[in-house]
């Protein structure tokens, strides 16, 4: 939607139904990337790193900020959430 909600639509209204998109008229779409690192890893650097990088990108839109949060921490690994 305009703010960037999801709308959730039954399938058969599109197997049933004519659909004309006009929403899609930019190649915006935001994407999510997961890293997993140690226990030990800084993770305010590794933030501060991400957000360097895709700022510099030449594939940024230069409007959504780029997040990175850690979302869970396993046995193994506490895994970190980047959406771009």
């Amino acid at each position: 939607t305009w703010d960037e909600r999801r709308l959730i639509v039954p399938m058969r209204h599109f197997i049933t139904e004519i659909i004309e998109n006009w929403s899609h008229t930019e190649s915006h779409q935001t994407c999510v990337v997961y890293l997993y690192v140690d226990f030990g890893a800084d993770i305010t650097a590794i933030r501060q790193k991400y957000i360097e990088f895709v700022k510099e990108h030449t594939l940024w839109d230069g409007e959504t900020e780029p997040e990175l949060v850690a979302v869970s921490i396993s046995e193994t690994a506490t895994e970190l959430r980047g959406t771009v």
